[in-house]
């Protein structure tokens, strides 16, 4: 499975690390020192587990054309300029891993509702489609997408 990372800060270089770490094909979508630091020295983790990864790393977001997952960690005052430089790539699923009440509608607009993941919250919402991702590393089952958009105020939601 191939997975984006629009922003590696902490919370992303840390998702992309244990990822990389399980054998997904990571790349790291990074600006100046942190750019230069993860390229020469890999995603470093530190704690419960100490491991050091290798992560691909990219600075112009222009040089990626597609991904199976998009993963949205920046901080969510950068959300509009950084959505700006993918807005061109053609994703499987977009998941957005940060706080803030914009990001949904913000994510949806540029990627639409039918690609798209809230993994905070669960309902009894029914979609007529519901697609299965289990990722490797964390054993996460996420039930998501209604293709044709929200209806009576439904999105894709997630269960544990």
């Amino acid at each position: 499975m191939k997975i984006v990372i629009l922003g590696a800060g902490a919370l992303g270089t840390v998702l992309g690390a244990h990822l990389a770490r399980a054998g997904e094909d990571v790349t790291l979508i990074a600006r100046g020192q942190r750019a230069a630091y993860l390229q020469e020295h890999g995603a470093t983790i530190t704690g419960l587990v100490d491991f050091t990864v290798p992560v691909r790393v990219v600075t112009d977001p222009s040089q990626i054309h597609n991904a199976d997952v998009l993963m949205v960690t920046v901080k969510t005052y950068d959300m509009a300029s950084a959505l700006a430089s993918i807005k061109h790539l053609d994703v499987g699923s977009v998941l957005s891993i940060q706080n803030g009440v914009l990001k949904n509608e913000q994510l949806a607009q540029t990627f639409g509702w039918g690609r798209f993941w809230v993994p905070w919250q669960r309902s009894a919402v029914q979609c007529s489609r519901q697609a299965q991702f289990v990722s490797r590393s964390t054993r996460a089952c996420i039930l998501a997408s209604c293709p044709q958009g929200p209806q009576h105020g439904s999105r894709p939601w997630v269960t544990p």
